[in-house]
């Protein structure tokens, strides 16, 4: 199991997420992680990774509303 897995079993188990909720997180966490051509190692990620994740988004024209739920994932996973 890897840490994206272990992370969204904990939410489910633990804190009692709705299924809805838990898929959010998933796909955000993934897209984080997929952003980088050479997916980075989960517990080397920097703050200047998400940063730049998060400005990509402000340049495509993409909503706070949108925007905000993603680092929120990003915040909770981290």
């Amino acid at each position: 199991m890897n840490y994206v897995e272990a992370f969204l079993l904990y939410l489910q188990t633990d804190k009692d997420l709705s299924g809805l909720t838990i898929e959010n997180y998933a796909r955000d966490i993934k897209g984080f992680l997929s952003f980088e051509r050479t997916p980075p190692e989960v517990t080397a990620i920097e703050p200047s990774q998400i940063r730049k994740y998060i400005t990509h988004f402000d340049c495509l024209g993409r909503a706070r509303s949108t925007i905000n739920p993603m680092l929120c994932a990003l915040k909770i996973f981290f």
